[in-house]
């Protein structure tokens, strides 16, 4: 259990920061070691001058979470670090958290790297939190058969009372059209996707100024994409990103696995899971098992929720897991030795659903 623990708050942790490769001293030509230092910067050079070139793909797909807002955040500084031509998120998504949401806005309208929204493959959405991170794009795009809006507010614990969802749809539809007016967009629709759940198709959305324009698949999106202009302050500049090539980052088994965690329906039976789990093992002393699932439980619904960081999240597990350790040196649950050699103090340590599961003896009390 404690090493579940490690491993659950190292994959938690590496969601914060992306890995940095090294490189070992190599010799040149003259047989002279290069200094690691140095070949490092060499290196990070010569892949900069290729990825000029090239163009960054992203793929977001489930509830916006802090998952989610990591794997951005990751996307947008490998392509400021690696100096990619242009970075392109491919959405699909029925929203999700509004706190993720807006880190994942702040990321794409301070990033100096030309971004390109595109809801996509056929049969996606940008719905809700969606909305929003569509429309910080530089370039908006679409796929055929997909659709967008539906950005109301709303609570996952139920219904909001008349002043708060009053306050939090004012609030959301301030940001939609802020944010629809720093990118030139239809600021209007922007606000009525917030106040009265509007939503439009692709066709519906490029009519309305929403979007640029609709393409089917990466390639035609920069093949119209190429000469439209894009500004950052005062600085308008013109995008040429036709026939580039495209580095998709893969999201792997780990990213995949924290998205399923991440989930707002999951997260609220974790937490359901974690409160019980808790409540039991105080009513019951000793039953350990309950304990450890819940303080579990409640820690992973605490990060889904975003109500603790990834990086506290991990550093709790981590925590949990050392508490655990030395609950095993003080309290022995488990023994090797074979049935009827037991001491009487290890049988008193032992909690009594452990001694009713080896046998039909109810649970000795201590002397």
């Amino acid at each position: 259990m404690v090493l579940i623990l490690a491993a659950l708050s190292s994959n938690l942790g590496a969601i914060a920061s992306a890995d940095v490769p090294r490189e070992s001293p190599k010799a040149n030509p003259s047989g002279a070691l290069i200094p690691s230092t140095q070949l490092t910067v060499d290196v990070r050079e010569e892949q900069r001058a290729l990825n000029r070139d090239r163009v960054l793909m992203v793929p977001l797909e489930g509830p916006v979470s802090p998952v989610m807002a990591g794997a951005l955040q990751q996307a947008v500084a490998r392509a400021e670090r690696e100096q990619y031509r242009a970075l392109i998120v491919r959405l699909d998504t029925p929203g999700g958290l509004e706190s993720s949401m807006r880190t994942m806005v702040k990321s794409l309208l301070a990033t100096p790297v030309p971004v390109l929204v595109w809801v996509g493959p056929s049969g996606a959405r940008a719905a809700s939190a969606g909305v929003f991170v569509r429309m910080a794009a530089d370039i908006a795009a679409m796929a055929p058969g997909t659709n967008i809006g539906a950005a109301t507010p709303v609570q996952m614990q139920g219904a909001m009372d008349s002043t708060l969802a009053r306050k939090a749809a004012n609030d959301a539809a301030a940001f939609a059209r802020t944010i629809a007016e720093q990118r030139g967009r239809n600021s209007e629709w922007a606000e009525q996707a917030v106040r009265k759940a509007v939503a439009a198709s692709e066709r519906e959305a490029v009519e309305l100024d929403v979007v640029d324009f609709v393409a089917a698949n990466e390639t035609e999106l920069l093949a119209k994409a190429d000469g439209m202009e894009w500004r950052r302050g005062d600085r308008v500049q013109v995008l040429e990103v036709k026939g580039l090539p495209i580095d998709t980052i893969d999201p792997g088994f780990r990213l995949k696995l924290l998205t399923i965690l991440a989930d707002p329906n999951i997260a609220y039976i974790l937490l359901m899971l974690g409160f019980y789990g808790l409540l039991f093992e105080l009513q019951n002393p000793g039953a350990i098992l309950p304990g450890i699932v819940g303080g579990i439980c409640i820690i992973l619904a605490f990060f889904a929720l975003s109500t603790l960081p990834v990086n506290y999240a991990g550093i709790a597990l981590l925590l949990l897991a050392g508490v655990f350790f030395l609950a095993e040196i003080k309290r022995t649950v488990f023994s090797l030795k074979p049935r009827g050699t037991e001491s009487a103090s290890s049988v008193v340590t032992k909690p009594c659903w452990y001694s009713r599961l080896i046998s039909s003896s109810s649970c000795r009390l201590a002397a």
